[in-house]
């Protein structure tokens, strides 16, 4: 196997130490020893002839090396890291180089650092990344300028996001170790990168690209031609965004190793005439795929392709055989030298799976038609609905994995939209050069290219609409056993494919089919009878708590917000958003608010209209400034949401199970009733005999004496949930064992420390 895959053998040992490193974080030293033994002794092995094992100790060398290159960006710094030099509580003087280009977010900017020294009392040098971010959208620093600044250095934070998603490990990854805010770009002295270079090539390159597109095409039409072709997607309007996500063709507009292919194709194409030797056009497709990775920002999907299409042209410049099975192992390899975290990148990962799957499956599917590939019914029908089923087997692992929901109609719309889309770059390849040549023809060519792309944006609507089923996973494998599933599924496919020409496979798969199949029927009836069950899920907001209460077999349900705090920052997106996604809610029925400061409104607003909300219940002193926000607000869908408001003891609202109260809200339920404060009263505060689960959900910040705690308990508050509760310590008394500054008690949750509370609760 070795002999004739060795690029793939040589990257399951570079993986397999990339993968080891980041789940038992050895020392790199005892890393870096393996690999030096492992080299030394494969080297002594192999004059002695034996050649197994010499390849077998190389291969654990590779391993290592991956191992110890990933530790150390990662995991062990080494003594001049910043992690161990900086000091939050200190003020430095910083100076490092623009990294990558900058991220521009609705509510300022976000910019990676790679830093060389800071000053505080003398300059020491530095190693290590951080994140800048700036309150205001600003485009005043490009990659590679030098900058300094003066700022405190904080830590990321290791909490996990609402999705499971660690943040801090993510930034790690990129080689980001701390944060630094400044309010503006002002703050920062910026020494610009030479006027000359391959950056300033590359972006006036660009910027002409985009100019070209603004002159000839409609302005939706220039937003996705930008996208399509170099990755640039910040002008293109949301709602197309969330339609390429739900017909599963969003890849389209992060630019791919198939645009590497048109763009080769082209200018294969424009070279034909000029009667080239070999050697001549090899070199210049080389440096067009340079210039194009370049302006495609680096995208990892086209530095996959543009590795993988230069080793091709590599073998063909020296005139060697190559299989395409080992160029795109061989080019996984080199990737993970160079960065061993993209390892974990789920676009590395969907980029290599699925272009192996078109690899290593596509020709043998092919093969089964041989006698028809002269037929057009073939080229144009079964081909490409082939690779795109190819393409959407091999991806749907991993999409269930990130994304827990797969588009059901994304074969169907990758199979009409792709050809589309690739028609598409083509003619932008034209009517750039058209526009070079002559701008008048350049205009003729856009209003060609500007019916394909519109016409991509109708197929669109058909096929990627709010009325198309998406098929949700949500809960249904996670961690190291969906890892393992995965792993176990690519197996089965290798197996399957060599069943097709290898008879005595074909029972193995059958058999194996029928195991999966049983375990599937076992998973299913073990773990869906909770049907009657009430879902509970809470988590802190600014300045409050935020909980929703559902059916665990359902996908809407209600929110109720104790209190909310407007921030700089989106709050829909970047928290409310994120909350309900991972509390399994598609459709909001109704939402609640006690109490919300009026630069929260609006984001409530947004909620509403995004999770479709038709009825928003607020008390009566909201009224003013809700009703206000919603006349200001520009969205057209608030006119459907329907604003109640209630009074203190009003009894429940409109049926609803929530009745107001002079403490908070009550939310009752068949066998289960909670209480929604926003600051506790406790002399208001009783609960009738009459239910077996009682809750109290206390928005504020709580300072309790031990007391307090029994008190609650008393009345019959089975668990208190409360989003921060300060440390308190009490004189000594016969309570000192259960003040917060020790071990909670088992029926109290603190969120702050939490930072998210789920439970599942009977209700019959």
């Amino acid at each position: 196997m070795f002999r004739k895959y060795p690029g793939l053998f040589l990257l399951v040992y570079a993986a397999a130490g990339i993968f080891a490193a980041d789940r038992w974080h050895p020392p790199v030293w005892l890393l870096f020893l393996v690999c030096l033994v492992g080299a030394l002794s494969g080297l002594v092995i192999l004059n002695r002839r034996l050649k197994i094992i010499a390849v077998l100790l190389f291969g654990l060398a590779l391993g290592a090396f991956a191992a110890f290159h990933f530790s150390l960006n990662c995991y062990d710094p080494g003594p001049r890291h910043l992690l161990k030099i900086i000091s939050e509580k200190e003020t430095y003087r910083l100076y490092g180089r623009v990294a990558d280009w900058p991220d521009l977010k609705e509510a300022g900017t976000e910019i990676k650092i790679a830093l060389d020294s800071v000053l505080s009392v003398r300059t020491r040098r530095v190693t290590g990344g951080v994140l800048l971010k700036i309150e205001d959208t600003t485009t005043a620093l490009q990659r590679g300028d030098y900058v300094n600044f003066t700022g405190r250095v904080y830590p990321v934070s290791a909490e996990r996001r609402l999705d499971g998603f660690d943040y801090r490990r993510y930034l790690n990854m990129r080689g980001v170790f701390g944060i630094v805010y400044l309010p503006t770009a002002l703050d920062i002295r910026v020494n610009r990168r030479p006027e000359t270079g391959f950056y300033q090539l590359t972006d006036k390159l660009r910027q002409a690209v985009k100019d070209s597109f603004r002159r000839n095409l409609s302005p939706r039409a220039a937003a996705l031609a930008n996208g399509f072709l170099i990755g640039e997607t910040r002008d293109i309007p949301a709602d197309i965004f969330q339609m390429f996500r739900d017909s599963g063709t969003f890849h389209l507009l992060a630019v791919s190793g198939s645009n590497v292919a048109l763009v080769l194709l082209f200018f294969l194409f424009v070279l034909r005439p000029l009667n080239l030797s070999r050697h001549t056009r090899t070199a210049i497709l080389a440096v067009v795929i340079v210039v194009f990775c370049a302006l495609s920002y680096g995208e990892p999907s086209v530095v996959r392709a543009s590795v993988m299409a230069t080793l091709v042209l590599a073998a063909r410049f020296f005139q060697r055989r190559y299989d395409l099975n080992n160029i795109i192992a061989l080019t996984a390899l080199i990737i993970l030298l160079a960065e061993p975290a993209q390892l974990f990148d789920v676009g590395f990962q969907l980029s290599f799976v699925t272009a192996w799957g078109l690899i290593y499956i596509t020709p043998r599917l092919s093969d089964m038609f041989k006698p028809h590939h002269s037929k057009r019914w073939y080229r144009w029908l079964v081909f490409p609905a082939m690779i795109s089923l190819v393409a959407q087997v091999c991806s749907t692992p991993v999409i269930i994995y990130y994304f827990e929901r797969v588009p059901a109609l994304s074969v169907l719309a990758n199979l009409v939209i792709v050809p589309l889309v690739s028609v598409g770059v083509l003619g932008l390849l034209v009517l750039l050069a058209a526009d070079l040549i002559l701008p008048l023809l350049g205009q003729w060519v856009g209003s060609l290219v500007n019916i394909v792309l519109n016409l991509v944006v109708e197929v669109l609507k058909i096929l990627g609409g709010e009325n198309i089923p998406v098929l949700k996973t949500t809960g249904f494998l996670h961690g190291d056993t969906a890892v393992f599933c995965i792993l176990v599924f690519f197996l089965w496919l290798v197996l399957v494919v060599k069943a097709l020409t290898v008879k005595s496979l074909r029972r193995a798969v059958l058999i194996s089919l029928l195991i999966f199949l049983n375990i599937g029927l076992f998973y299913g009836a073990a773990f869906s009878g909770r049907k009657d069950n009430l879902k509970l899920d809470m988590m802190k907001i600014p300045n409050g708590v935020a909980g929703v209460i559902k059916q665990d077999n359902q996908n809407s349900g209600d929110l109720i917000i104790t209190d909310m705090l407007g921030r700089k920052y989106p709050v829909e997106e970047k928290i409310m958003s994120p909350f309900l996604g991972r509390a399994g809610v598609e459709k909001l029925d109704r939402i609640f608010i006690l109490a919300a400061s009026y630069n929260a409104l609006d984001d409530i607003l947004r909620l509403a209209v995004n999770f479709k909300a038709s009825h928003i219940y607020a008390p009566a002193g909201l009224k003013a400034s809700l009703t206000d926000v919603r006349t200001l607000y520009e969205n057209p869908g608030t006119d459907s949401i329907e604003l109640v408001f209630y009074a203190d003891g009003a009894g429940t609202i409109d049926g609803t199970g929530f009745y107001p109260s002079a403490n908070g809200l009550w939310a009752v339920f068949e066998r289960v009733k909670i209480l929604f404060v926003n600051k506790l009263s406790l002399e208001a505060t009783e609960v009738p005999p009459d239910f077996r689960e009682t809750f109290i959900v206390i928005g504020q910040k709580w300072l309790p004496a031990a007391e307090d705690w029994l008190r609650l308990s008393r009345v019959g508050f089975e668990r208190i949930v409360c989003s921060k509760i300060e440390p308190y310590r009490p004189p000594p008394s016969d309570y000192d064992d259960i003040c917060p500054d020790k071990i909670l008690p088992e029926y109290i949750y603190d969120l702050d420390k939490t930072g998210y509370l789920s439970l599942t609760l009977p209700v019959r």
